[in-house]
């Protein structure tokens, strides 16, 4: 309904239609459907149009066709698609981390030269913290991010590294807060609401895992399967996602992050662990959240973690 009458609404009225016409549009939703009025606003339609701020179902919609259309024009004239914005994982900010000592060029260079055959687990840990803010600029940096990974490849075997990472970025006690807060405040609560959605097979299928998280249901893709065959079988690039290694749902015995056609060996083992490293390796990395799950990653970050509260645009479910 709202992508409908915002297209009549922009067709009518031009793509930047005055606040009165979607405030009139906004009243005529409720009006037509008194069941969609909101009975603790002022007027009812504010959660479609709040002219006061800009904000509400419309206002964002409006603002998507706007975005998507001057994305058109830029990549029409050979423009960039990557925006940084003021939050989010590729947005430059202060980090927590205060290093005890600056290497130079010639000793930043020895130091991972050191990390790629050291088998000391905490010398690398200690090099790659020594090693943070070059790092960091180049993550970044457009045109050196994707060479991350083949400059400091032992994020790929040595667990935690990306915790590390993400810790001297925001600190213990966010790095902490989904393992600390779903299973308390959030999952019950996200459950309840999912169950008030219109049903469809995927939704109840994600309902019946969350009731039943010991299901044994085969995982037929990974049986057979190497790591390196599944890399090798990725043709294009994408987000990081998850990997599960195991017979079943039920016996998963090890979890990888898939970024870039490398493979990052989670350090957790359970589901919950390894979405929250998967969470923390778009920030560590600079990569942006996949656009079908943008709403999701953005509840999780400014709900769950606290993070760029203010400073990232939300949609109005999430907010």
């Amino acid at each position: 309904m709202v992508n409908i009458l915002a297209a009549d609404l922009m067709e009518k009225n031009g793509t930047s239609p005055s606040r009165q016409v979607k405030e009139k549009y906004a009243r005529g939703i409720v009006s037509l459907f008194p069941y969609l009025r909101d009975p603790f606003s002022r007027t009812g339609h504010e959660h479609y149009y709040y002219g006061e701020s800009g904000t509400g179902y419309l206002a964002w919609r409006i603002k998507t066709i706007q975005r998507s259309t001057a994305r058109d024009k830029r990549s029409s004239y050979g423009g960039t698609s990557r925006e940084d914005g003021l939050g989010g994982p590729a947005a430059r900010r202060e980090t927590q981390f205060v290093p005890e000592s600056v290497l130079s060029e010639d000793e930043c260079k020895e130091a991972i030269a050191l990390m790629k055959h050291c088998p000391d687990e905490d010398t690398i840990k200690k090099k790659m913290k020594l090693t943070f803010d070059f790092r960091r600029n180049m993550v970044l940096d457009p045109q050196q991010s994707s060479n991350v990974l083949s400059l400091f490849p032992r994020f790929k075997d040595v667990k935690g590294l990306v915790e590390q990472d993400f810790v001297l970025m925001f600190g213990e006690d966010v790095s902490g807060k989904f393992l600390e807060k779903w299973t308390t405040a959030f999952k019950k609560k996200i459950i309840q609401q999912c169950r008030k959605l219109p049903s469809t097979s995927e939704l109840e299928n994600l309902l019946l895992a969350a009731d039943n998280p010991e299901d044994g249901t085969e995982v037929d893709d990974n049986i057979g399967t190497n790591i390196q065959e599944h890399l090798d079988s990725i043709t294009s690039s994408a987000q990081p996602y998850l990997l599960a290694l195991g017979r079943n749902k039920k016996t998963v015995h090890q979890f990888f992050v898939i970024l870039d056609k490398n493979a990052i060996s989670c350090r957790s083992a359970s589901a919950l662990g390894a979405f929250d490293e998967l969470f923390k390796v778009h920030y560590v990395f600079a990569t942006t959240y996949n656009p079908m799950l943008y709403n999701m990653f953005t509840f999780i970050q400014t709900t769950v973690y606290n993070i760029d509260v203010g400073k990232v645009k939300e949609s109005p479910r999430v907010a």
